[in-house]
């Protein structure tokens, strides 16, 4: 295990001389025999070595017991002890997250709490099994190739030295210099994950190949090399593409596929949302329409327009439009502009004309209305908060924001659709057609008709 640490700190350059390091140290074997190296071996670096302890109160005394082992550990090696205490099982669901996540995100802000008070390094335990587990772990919930790095031998301030070795070889090393330590009754179980994974599949892995821990390392080492590359290329790319308020489109679709999917990822992650496979393969898909639009979160959008690939914060939106229908005489057209580029044409007709109408004429029945059951006065108009339509065809009542989100209108485009409404609410939906209330019957005397004029858009 010596040599194997003192290679990994030599590669990645783990430690420089005068070099504070805080240790994390569980009392386990993996803690005791990183702390023991570095404490023997801090001459060769001139290091002040400190211990960080965390007590997360989940096993009861055997926490406590931990906790003791670790500070009379600390005692015996004259280094400075730091202890964080905190109810992992409590905190962890009032915060609703997984009791290892949760407790994973307050040890690691500890740490760099406490080593940027000392202005330390920070060293944990991981070893090879570690890495193995993890890259397992990352490979059953799906992981992309960042995964299949696993555990990196350096991040920030965080280093592992004994990233290199394998569990047996640390309890070799922890007999060889009569190394006490203690063991968590709780990687006993299978309540976790990773037990679950080093319990099971590992061994059976080790069945395939006795060396799959060296295999594993190997493919790691590659997707290390492999995904720095890819990165490196991302930025390259996004330097070249970027243009005042996004991404070149035309430039963008000629990236390949890899380089693409990580400049999605880079906005998304820069717009602080999610950046899952199945939203980045979606706007991948979509990169190539002339004008595309998807929502990301609360006013927040993504959008191709204008030879543009964009996140913003807000879109451009068709002013609100309000505008009276005047009272129609029989058979005669009204012609009402809501907006610069959109009219509607609207016309009452009683039944002998709708009839010589439907004979000669062309029309969209969804477009034909019962005069008679309209209450009050009509108002073209666009959509408001709580607007809804039922639909004949459907038999139930929807919003109109379910309705658009079914029919995938574009969210720029939403407050443009002219929404025909009465005192008692919406009765027609350019493009929807009528509500159930106001369709024709058989004894109908007089309809509405209404027409999107040719030539608007």
């Amino acid at each position: 295990m010596n040599d194997k640490a003192l290679r990994a700190i030599k590669q990645y350059k783990m430690l420089e001389q005068g070099d504070r390091v805080v240790v994390g140290v569980s009392g386990g074997a993996d803690s005791v025999a990183l702390l023991h190296f570095l404490w023997v071996n801090r001459a060769r670096w001139n290091l002040t070595v400190e211990v960080c302890h965390i007590n997360h109160h989940l096993r009861g005394e055997e926490s406590n017991r931990d906790e003791w082992f670790v500070q009379k550990l600390c005692q015996s090696y004259r280094v400075p002890f730091h202890l964080f205490s905190f109810a992992a099982s409590e905190e962890s669901a009032v915060a609703g997250r997984s009791v290892e996540e949760y407790s994973r995100e307050k040890r690691y802000a500890f740490f760099e709490r406490i080593a940027g008070e000392e202005r330390a390094k920070i060293a944990t335990a991981h070893t090879l099994n570690d890495k193995m587990e993890t890259m397992l772990f990352h490979l059953a919930r799906g992981t992309g190739g960042r995964g299949l790095k696993g555990i990196p031998a350096v991040r920030g301030q965080i280093i592992r030295p004994l990233i290199g070795c394998t569990r047996e070889e640390i309890e070799y090393y922890c007999k060889e210099n009569h190394l006490d330590y203690v063991t968590d009754s709780s990687n006993l179980t299978d309540e976790y994950s990773r037990n679950f994974i080093r319990h099971h599949l590992v061994p059976n892995l080790y069945r395939l190949n006795p060396a799959v821990h060296r295999a594993l390392e190997n493919l790691s080492v590659q997707m290390q090399r492999d995904m720095d590359c890819l990165e490196r290329l991302s930025e390259e790319a996004f330097q070249k593409l970027w243009q005042e308020d996004g991404l070149n489109q035309e430039g963008f679709l000629q990236q390949p596929e890899a380089i693409r999917t990580r400049l999605i990822e880079k906005m998304l992650k820069s717009a602080g949302t999610a950046a899952d496979y199945e939203r980045i393969t979606e706007l991948n898909q979509a990169a190539g329409r002339l004008s595309f639009t998807c929502q990301l979160g609360q006013n927040l959008f993504w959008q191709c327009r204008n030879g543009r690939i964009q996140v913003v914060s807000r879109l451009p939106e068709t002013p609100p439009f309000e505008h009276p229908v005047p009272e129609l005489l029989q058979s005669e057209n009204q012609k009402i502009l809501l907006f610069a580029g959109k009219s509607m044409s609207i016309c009452r007709m009683d039944c002998e004309q709708f009839n010589k109408f439907k004979k000669f004429g062309k029309y969209d029945l969804k477009n034909v209305l019962d005069y008679d059951k309209i209450n009050g006065v009509m108002t073209f108009r666009c959509r408001r908060a709580g607007d809804a339509l039922r639909q004949k065809a459907r038999g139930c009542t929807k919003s109109l924001k379910k309705l658009f989100n079914e029919a995938k209108i574009p969210f720029e485009k939403r407050s443009a659709v002219a929404v025909l409404a009465d005192v008692d609410g919406v009765i027609w939906v350019e493009d929807f057609g009528a509500d159930e209330r106001v369709l024709p019957w058989e004894q109908t005397k007089n309809f509405l008709l209404i027409e999107l004029l040719e030539g608007t858009e």
